[in-house]
């Protein structure tokens, strides 16, 4: 599992909402913030309640952190290590996985045991970026490509294995990019090929080949086509385009696409993450609104988050990643602060 995604999650497109006429009423959460106010992304929750993201500082420079009881830890930087971002950790909480800047170029990186490992990238790569892991410690993320002219853009999807050998993906016939964003431990991993007009089209791996999944039949270089998540069913979730450049939060299913619920006034969705037990988080944009986070239940209901949250004054409008607990991590604002959080479902 894994956070896919999430650079063009930041630049907002997510969504989900309240189904009216629900038949039980949803959980409620206390929120707890982590980090410093505006400058932390938290991008994963374990099983076992270790937080993963990333604190900036003016410079807009990361560093990769955890939290667990509410206690942060930074993590390792790399030899030569200017900006350490967390992007995702495995399930049991065991593997860790970013990027960290050395010079000009990212290096993917796993942290296992409080040491950080430099995975390295594609022979003449140059770069590459670690977007999900796990339980096994498989990891999956991006990497350059050597012979890439400087404005096109020829990054393909990889997978670590094991022993932290490289594997290019590849992308679909005739696509210049490609991107892996999750995995599951069953080694199928998710992501999207891209045309080199920049078009996204959902993609799943299984046993290293790609296959196309299905879309709504809009594509486009401003189109969302996005397969974000896969949990240990199978299951997968993202975007999908629709008409007027909208698209919805979706998920896969024994090969076909279904659309997830959202509210008439939400302008797009999309589904961020998925856990064990069914259950899908991301956000919606409302116009004049920004954005508001949501759950789907394993039953597709949509529940706004921002309803169901204790203390008040919390407005949560992003919600990146929930465990098989139910604790979600994102952001949004406390009395008009920006801040990360972590909710818990209230007992």
């Amino acid at each position: 599992m894994g956070r896919a995604g999430i650079s063009w999650a930041l630049s907002g497109i997510l969504v989900a909402l309240l189904v009216p006429g629900a038949a039980a009423a949803a959980p409620r959460y206390s929120a707890t913030a982590l980090g410093l106010p505006g400058f932390t992304w938290l991008t994963g929750v374990s099983n076992s309640g270790v937080v993963a993201g990333t604190i900036f500082d003016l410079s807009a420079h990361g560093t990769a952190t955890t939290w667990q009881g509410g206690v942060a830890t930074a993590l390792p930087q790399l030899p030569g290590g200017l900006d350490a971002r967390a992007n995702a950790i495995s399930p049991s909480g065991e593997f860790i996985v970013g990027e960290d800047l050395i010079g000009q170029n990212f290096h993917a990186v796993l942290w296992h045991n409080g040491v950080a490992t430099d995975l390295g990238f594609l022979p003449g790569g140059g770069f590459s970026g670690a977007e999900g892991v796990n339980d096994y410690g498989v990891v999956v993320g991006v990497s350059g490509t050597a012979n890439c002219p400087p404005a096109q853009d020829c990054s393909h999807a990889v997978v670590w294995g094991r022993l932290g050998l490289i594997h290019d993906l590849g992308a679909l016939r005739g696509d210049a990019a490609s991107f892996a964003g999750a995995v599951n431990d069953h080694g199928t991993i998710v992501g999207y090929s891209q045309t080199s007009d920049r078009i996204r089209r959902p993609v799943v791996w299984r046993h290293r080949r790609i296959h196309l999944l299905p879309t709504l039949g809009k594509l486009g270089p401003q189109r969302v086509n996005v397969a974000s998540d896969i949990n240990n069913h199978g299951v997968i979730v993202g975007s999908a385009a629709t008409i007027r450049l909208h698209y919805v939060a979706v998920y896969w299913r024994h090969g076909s696409i279904h659309r997830l619920p959202k509210p008439a006034n939400a302008k797009t969705a999309t589904a961020s993450q998925i856990n064990e037990r069914g259950s899908i988080v991301g956000y919606l944009h409302i116009p004049r609104r920004n954005t508001r986070a949501v759950r789907w239940t394993p039953q597709h209901r949509l529940t706004r988050l921002t309803r169901q949250v204790t203390p008040s004054g919390w407005v949560l409008r992003v919600a990146a990643a929930i465990n098989d607990h139910g604790w979600i991590v994102g952001g949004g604002s406390f009395n008009g602060d920006q801040l990360s959080y972590l909710l818990r479902p209230a007992l």
